[in-house]
């Protein structure tokens, strides 16, 4: 009994130790693409450089193919991490704000080969005969005070 109640506790801090994880932003706020939805024709890739928080170090590239289309267009957003910095970057995600549809935030997956690369297929939406522009900007993070492989 005593043991069950005491795995019960460390399963208990478990899961109020993940929920805790504090992450710091490691690339320079801003940085993203503005998508065109509901026009009729496509638009093409477009990337950009990611920079550090202060943004004076350029710490990968982000791109999204295309950066405009019709209603059910698929996005592809790539975000890739230089080398130096791959073991700093814990979570890659995109605040997309749609303007009055909201804003949401989504996590990019990792690539399980390629620990730098990191995408998302985004599907946009719009009403018939409506074209807008919503800004999708990369967030790029580091959990806060961890060691970072640094022996």
């Amino acid at each position: 009994m005593r043991s069950s109640f005491l795995l019960s506790l460390l399963v208990l801090g478990a899961c109020s130790e993940d929920a805790e994880v504090a992450y710091d932003r490691f690339n320079a706020t801003g940085e993203g693409f503005d998508v065109v939805v509901g026009t009729s024709e496509l638009g093409e890739m477009v990337s950009i450089e990611l920079l550090s928080s202060t943004g004076a170090i350029t710490i990968g590239q982000a791109s999204i193919d295309p950066d405009s289309g019709p209603s059910g267009t698929l996005h592809l957003v790539e975000v890739e991490i230089a080398e130096d910095y791959v073991q700093q970057v814990d979570r890659v995600s995109v605040e997309i704000d749609a303007g009055e549809r909201g804003v949401q935030t989504i996590d990019l997956l990792a690539d399980s080969a390629a620990e730098s690369l990191y995408r998302l297929e985004i599907e946009s939406f719009s009403e018939e005969g409506e074209e807008r522009t919503d800004v999708i900007e990369i967030q790029v993070w580091d959990i806060a005070g961890d060691a970072d492989g640094e022996s």
